[in-house]
This record gives C-alpha cells, sequence and structure tokens, in this order.
C-alpha cells in the first residue's frame, strides 16, 4: 500500500543520506582544508573541530593571511580549552603575525585572563615587541586605562606586572 511504500522510500532516502554523510566524514582532506579547519575552530571555540583538523594533518603554527596562528586566534577570543590544547601539542608560544603580535599580545588586549594565565604559565616571552613597539604589558596598560571597570583587563594587566615583578625579583637576586 502507500503508506507502507512512502514509509520505505523515507528510510531508504534516511540511510543513502546517512551513507553520504559518513563517506563524506572519511573522505581525504588536503593539508590546506585542514589548516583551514584549525583556524576556524581556534576562533569558533570547538576543541572536537580542533582535534579534528589536527588529526587530519593540520600544522598547528599554521597562519592565516595576516600571520595569525591558531593560538592567536584563540587567545583573542578567550577560549581558553583551544589555549591549553594547543599548548599541548607544541604550538610555538612567541610566533609573531605580520605586524608584530604574539599570543599574549592578544590575550592582553582583549582582556583574555585564562589564555594569558596559561601563556604566562608556559613562560610567553614578556619582552617582545610588536611593530609599534609594544609590549604585553604595554598593551594590558592601554586596554586597562581605556576599560576602565573591565575587571578581566585589569585581571590581565594585573597578572602581567606581577610576572614582571617576579622576574625581575628573579634577576636581582642572581
Amino acid at each position: 500500500d502507500k503508506a507502507k511504500a512512502d514509509v520505505l522510500g523515507l528510510l531508504e532516502g534516511k540511510l543513502a543520506a546517512t551513507a553520504d554523510a559518513t563517506t563524506a566524514a572519511s573522505k581525504p582532506v588536503s593539508r590546506e582544508q585542514a589548516q583551514d579547519s584549525l583556524l576556524a575552530a581556534a576562533k569558533s571555540g570547538s576543541l572536537v573541530d580542533l582535534k579534528q583538523a589536527l588529526s587530519n594533518g593540520a600544522e598547528p603554527n599554521s597562519t592565516s593571511a595576516k600571520g595569525n596562528t591558531a593560538l592567536m586566534i584563540a587567545s583573542q577570543h578567550k577560549h581558553e580549552e583551544i589555549v591549553a590544547e594547543l599548548l599541548q601539542c607544541g604550538t610555538k608560544i612567541d610566533l609573531q603575525d605580520n605586524t608584530g603580535w604574539t599570543a599574549l599580545m592578544f590575550a592582553a588586549w582583549f582582556g583574555a585572563v585564562g589564555p594569558a594565565k596559561l601563556l604566562v604559565s608556559a613562560n610567553a616571552r614578556q619582552e617582545l615587541k610588536n611593530s609599534d613597539g609594544r609590549t604585553a604589558l604595554d598593551m594590558a596598560r592601554i586596554c586597562a586605562g581605556f576599560a576602565k571597570g573591565d575587571k578581566a583587563k585589569a585581571d590581565v594587566l594585573g597578572l602581567l606586572e606581577g610576572k614582571l615583578a617576579a622576574t625581575a625579583d628573579a634577576t636581582t637576586a642572581a
């Protein structure tokens, strides 16, 4: 009867669609596609997509046209879990984009406390300067100054100032 034929047709169509999706998921991905997926995952904050991009052969230190790495993008967008994963897989922490910005500078500018803590703990170099001659601490000071009342930006500033003081104390003691 027609009702049974309709159900059968629906199920066969669904089965075919599922098979197509499975085939698409298992298709080889080009290195360029994997790199694009990595940068998109860093921006969106999708840990599943980030891990998939890495397993598809994305280079963790690959860059966008502006020279931004996934670590920089994740830091800018305050994706602490992504930053942690990238640091675990050996991403170079102090790479600079086309204008000299580092992941720590992005974290400082955008008040990304979690990523900033992870980067400082992983010994990101704070003395690096961008093309304007500014360090991450300079950027944190600028942002905390014009974003009065923004606790996150004040927290990043405190973190970087504290690290700077601890470094100076260690140097003086040595």
